[in-house]
This record gives C-alpha cells, structure tokens and sequence, in this order.
C-alpha cells in the first residue's frame, strides 16, 4: 500500500480513540518512517517498505490501546524547550506554561540573586523551560527542581543533559519543601490536585501520584501552603495550579496558612486556575 493508504487506514481506525485522528496517523507515520512533515508529503503516492509497515501497525496500535501520543513518540514540547516524556512522568499541559510567564514577569521587577524552585517537577518542563529562557541574562537565579519521584527525577535529569542545563538547575528529591534549605523567592508548583473520583481515561496511563491530590485533591496543597509559611520569602510568591472548583477555598486556606496575600489567576478559557500567593509586583 502507498503512504497516503496507510494514512488514510489509520485515521479511520482512530476515528473513536483520538480527538486529532489525522494528525495521529501523520506523526505515527512520520515516526515510522523518519520522514519529515514535507517529506511524507511529498512521497504520498510511493509505497510504504515492509519493515516500515510493521513498524507502523505497532504505532497505530498502541495508539488505538489508549497510549497517549507523548509517551509513543517519547517527546512533548514545552513552550520553547523539546522534552523527553514517558509513563514515568506527566504530560506537561499547554495550560502549565503560565507559570513560566508568571514567573518571568514577576522576575523582571525583581532584580537581584533570587532563588525559584519547581515542586514536583515531573519531566523538568517548568525549571528548564524558565532557565531556557532567563538564558544569559539572569545568573543570578538560582534555579531547583524537586520531586518526591526518583522516577521522574531520572527524567528530569535526561531533559537537562539534552538541554545542556545542568550548571543551570539543580534537581533534587524532596517531599514538596520538606528538608530543603530555604527560603525561596519562587515557588512554582503544579502539583496533583485530582479526586480519585475524576480519574478520565486519557490520563490512565499516566503515573497516579502526578496525577490524585487526596480525597478531594487538594492535600498537597494543604501541606505546601503550611511549609511556604516560612520558606516564602517576604516578598516572595508562590503560584500554584489547582482544580477551578477549589478557587475560592483554595485563596481562603492560602491567606490563612501563610498570612499572605492570595487570589486566583484565570487561564485563557477564564477557569480559575493558578493560585498567586504572596506579593505579584
């Protein structure tokens, strides 16, 4: 059969199992074969190697099982950095790269050595991602990762070799804050904050403890905001991701764990989704 057989096929298959079913069987193919996007454009018509064929139907295959695109592949992009992902850590989402945003504006009117650190880091995206982009200009941030996964951590690690980061971010293994010397200027943390009750069939695959957040998923929350209380600096802040049915809960326990101020941050579908403690100028 020709490429565009193979394509075609795949994309009715996925009909039931993918949101993108075409855009599936292109990249599956593309990773099949090695070829670019023109590159399979352009070799529509040809046919497809027998050894690539097999290699594809594996692809397709996994996919139609539930696997999510990032772990086949084995890569997700993060704002401007590619990173190597797999059933050992998160997908990082569109949604998290705000931190990233809130966390280089809050920077640039902070002038001076300033100390960040990522909670619960998973794959590296918002450490590497923030240094990534702070490049050359801002030595003076020190930048942490910390996951309570060693699992992760080993992905983290990879991520930072590839990027070249390791003088950049330190990554280290750690309950939330527990044990770690603070205080922080930054706190960045995406932590789990789903009920066992909202467990979604796209995200079986992925590891529960990045994904469940307690009872009503918001535990860690709860001993996170307890710990910023002293390792917050005082005019420090602390952004972290959260259900947007805990909005108000979540501002309400922020101000009385850390005596700080706090409020909600909507996404860009206007859900309540960062919780922004401590001072935002």
């Amino acid at each position: 059969r020709t490429i565009w057989d193979a394509i075609e096929d795949a994309t009715s298959r996925l009909e039931d199992t993918s949101e993108s079913p075409q855009l599936d069987a292109e990249l599956l193919l593309r990773e099949a074969t090695g070829l670019n996007r023109v590159g399979v454009f352009m070799r529509y018509g040809e046919p497809l190697p027998a050894a690539q064929d097999t290699l594809f139907a594996q692809l397709l295959q996994r996919r139609l099982a539930g696997e999510p695109m990032a772990y086949i592949l084995g890569q997700r992009w993060f704002r401007t950095i590619e990173l190597c992902v797999d059933n050992r850590v998160l997908i990082p989402r569109p949604e998290t790269e705000r931190f990233v945003e809130l966390a280089l504006g809050w920077l640039a009117s902070h002038p001076g050595p300033c100390r960040a650190i990522d909670v619960g880091t998973g794959s590296g995206a918002i450490a590497l991602a923030l240094a990534t982009e702070l490049g050359k200009h801002r030595p003076d941030v020190q930048i942490v990762g910390s996951d309570v996964s060693r699992e992760a951590l080993a992905v983290a690690a990879l991520n930072r070799e590839r990027l070249g980061l390791r003088h950049r971010v330190d990554l280290v293994a750690s309950d939330l804050l527990a044990g770690l010397r603070g205080p922080f200027d930054l706190i960045l943390a995406n932590l789990p904050y789903l009920r066992p009750d909202q467990r979604h069939p796209s995200t079986r695959r992925e590891p529960p403890v990045a994904l469940f957040g307690g009872p009503d998923g918001f535990d860690l929350h709860r001993a996170l905001l307890r710990q910023a209380r002293d390792q917050l600096t005082p005019e420090g802040l602390l952004v972290g991701e959260i259900d947007p049915a805990q909005g108000e809960f979540a501002v309400s326990f922020a101000r009385q764990a850390t005596g700080r101020p706090a409020r909600i941050e909507p996404d860009l579908a206007g859900d309540a989704r960062y919780m922004i403690v401590g001072n935002p100028e």
